[in-house]
């Protein structure tokens, strides 16, 4: 599983959201048990030392980062 496979199998759960202006929001969080817990939506991306908007996201023990505007095209094209 890719970075790209994780960020949209957490918009299908409904932990992360794209809005209408493109920005990333974080709608849940999940814990060790991977249950659920719904909070109120927090900008879900970073900025880079380079000035890029990233997300980081976990599932299964790993770790993902993907780039904002990379994840935002894929999932909309």
């Amino acid at each position: 599983m890719n970075a790209i496979d994780v960020f949209k199998e957490l918009l299908g759960r409904g932990i992360l959201e794209i809005r209408a202006d493109g920005t990333i929001w974080k709608l849940a969080i999940r814990d060790n048990m991977q249950r659920e817990t719904s909070i109120s939506p927090k900008r879900a991306e970073n900025r880079s030392k380079n000035g890029y908007l990233m997300v980081k996201m976990s599932m299964g023990g790993k770790h993902y980062l993907v780039s904002a505007h990379q994840a935002v095209y894929t999932v909309m094209r």
